[in-house]
């Protein structure tokens, strides 16, 4: 490698992680939008309170005030379902770009991501999530087999009622 090579390579990893923290900022300032009703910039308590009534109300999909776990279950298969299309949108976008690649360039690309595969479903394994029965257990306060409105209110501040990102 010579060094103007070095050089272009520091100056395309600056540049990616540039886009990458701008992308990450857009997310918090979209995340911030969301909760903040009142506009004055921060995420205050009864502001997290009205939007988990929201996320309780859209999960209770027979509107009887209580959730039960198929009603969680299906509120989870729903947004499974819907990651799995935004990863299909992307990755169709990433097999465009890789058909415009040499050959060449097209064998290392492959190499990369396969070790990062391996890297991540690594990650996943060690991750030991527990399952959903056992997060509708702890939201479960009363033992009645179903979550109330108070009960997902007051338990889905303390962890993941649904996993990552659902509280």
């Amino acid at each position: 490698n010579t060094p103007a090579k070095m050089k272009r390579k520091q100056a395309k990893k600056a540049k990616r992680n540039a886009n990458k923290a701008q992308r990450k900022q857009a997310k918090h300032a979209k995340r911030l939008a969301k909760f903040d009703t009142n506009g004055n910039g921060k995420i205050e308590k009864s502001e997290r309170r009205v939007v988990r009534a929201q996320r309780f109300d859209e999960f209770d999909a027979n509107n009887d005030g209580s959730l039960s776990l198929a009603e969680l279950q299906q509120a989870q298969a729903e947004r499974q379902a819907a990651k799995q299309a935004k990863r299909a949108a992307k990755q169709a976008k990433r097999d465009a770009k890789l058909a415009e690649l040499s050959p060449e360039k097209r064998a290392r690309h492959s190499a990369r991501m396969a070790k990062r595969q391996e890297r991540m479903k690594a990650r996943r394994a060690n991750r030991g999530a527990p399952s959903l029965a056992k997060r509708f257990a702890k939201l479960d306060v009363d033992n009645s087999g179903s979550v109330s409105e108070a009960e997902f209110i007051q338990r889905s501040g303390k962890g993941k009622a649904l996993g990552r990102g659902v509280n």
